[in-house]
C-alpha cells in the first residue's frame, strides 16, 4: 500500500484483521499504528496488548482466541518478533492466520523482513503490508510544511530542505527539531533558515555548504565567519578541507552532466545527492 492508500483504508473506518509495518521510518510505524489503536480501542487498556520481547508463536495465537473484555474487538501488537524469518521453523501462525477470529486485530511491527517466508506472505494474503520507507525530501518538506500549519506557523521551502540537509531524512528527528522551533516562535511567523540555524543542531556537511557558498560568491567576510565557527566547533580543518574540496568536485561534475542536457533528478541520481542538493550545485 501507498501512504495514500493507506490513508484512505483507514479514512473508510472498515479496520482489517492482521497488518504488518515494516522498514526503516519508525514514523510511518508508530502514526498507522496509533490511528489503528484508536479506532479499535480507543484510550482503554483493557483490549490492548503489546508484546516488545519475545513471544511464542502459541502464546500469541491463544491471547488471539481469548474473548476481548466486555465484548467489542481488541487489539495486539507484536514488536520485533523474528517470526518474519526463513529461520523460523515454525508454521503454526502462518496457517492460523485464515482463522484469526474477527474480535482480533493482530498488528506485526518490525524492522525488516524476509518476503520469502510463509508469515510474510500468509499476512499479505490475509491482511495488509505497509513498508515504511524513508521519503524523498519533496514529501518530507511537504510533511514539515504540513505539521508547522497545525501549529499555527509557516515553514519556508529553503527552511525545510535545510533540515533535511542538516538533520538527515529521519521524519522522528525532523519533527522533533521542529517542535523547537514551534515553542522559538509566535503564532502566524514564518519558520526560515535563520530559524533553523539558530535552534536546530546541524551536520558539518550542511555548514560547510553555507562555506562554499560564500566561497563562490566571492564574500570572504561571509566565508570567514563560517570558517571561523566550524574551527570553533573544533571541527578538523583536515575535514573541512575534504568536504569544501569535494563539494567543488560535485559541482564540477554537475556542470558537466548540465552542459549534456541533464535534468536535476538525473544530476542527483549521478552524483549521489539529494534532489534539492543537486538544484543548489547547478
Amino acid at each position: 500500500m501507498t501512504i495514500a492508500e493507506m490513508n484512505t483504508h483507514l479514512s473508510s473506518g472498515e479496520v482489517g484483521g492482521v497488518y504488518l509495518f515494516y522498514g526503516p521510518e519508525d514514523y510511518f510505524k508508530d502514526y498507522y499504528i496509533a490511528r489503528l489503536r484508536d479506532m479499535i480501542v480507543s484510550d482503554s487498556t483493557l483490549n490492548y496488548i503489546k508484546f516488545s520481547t519475545k513471544v511464542t508463536q502459541k502464546d500469541l495465537i491463544d491471547h488471539c482466541d481469548a474473548i476481548p473484555m466486555f465484548g467489542g474487538r481488541k487489539m495486539i501488537l507484536v514488536c520485533d518478533s523474528g517470526f518474519f524469518s526463513l529461520k523460523e521453523a515454525d508454521e503454526t501462525l502462518p496457517a492460523y492466520l485464515t482463522q484469526l477470529p474477527a474480535h482480533t486485530c493482530l498488528v506485526f511491527r518490525e524492522a525488516s523482513v524476509d518476503k520469502r517466508s510463509k508469515l510474510y506472505k500468509a499476512v499479505e494474503k490475509s491482511g495488509i503490508v505497509f513498508s515504511c520507507e524513508r521519503q524523498t525530501s519533496a514529501m518530507i518538506c511537504k510533511l514539515l510544511s504540513k505539521a508547522a500549519r497545525v501549529s499555527h506557523r509557516d515553514i519556508t521551502k529553503d527552511a525545510a530542505e535545510l533540515m533535511v540537509l542538516g538533520i538527515g531524512d529521519d521524519l522522528t528527528r525532523l519533527l522533533s527539531e521542529l517542535e523547537k522551533l514551534i515553542l522559538f516562535t509566535k503564532d502566524g511567523e514564518v519558520i526560515s533558515e535563520a530559524h533553523v540555524r539558530e535552534v536546530c543542531t546541524l551536520s558539518v556537511s550542511s555548514r560547510v555548504f553555507d562555506l562554499t557558498d560564500a566561497i563562490s560568491e566571492n564574500n570572504r567576510e561571509k566565508a570567514f565567519i563560517y570558517l571561523k565557527s566550524l574551527l570553533d566547533a573544533k571541527e578538523p580543518p583536515q575535514l573541512l578541507l575534504i568536504m569544501v574540496a569535494r563539494v567543488f568536485m560535485q559541482m564540477y561534475d554537475a556542470k558537466l552532466l548540465m552542459q549534456e542536457g541533464t535534468s536535476y533528478g538525473d544530476i542527483a541520481a549521478a552524483i549521489g545527492v539529494k534532489d534539492f542538493i543537486a538544484r543548489k550545485l547547478c
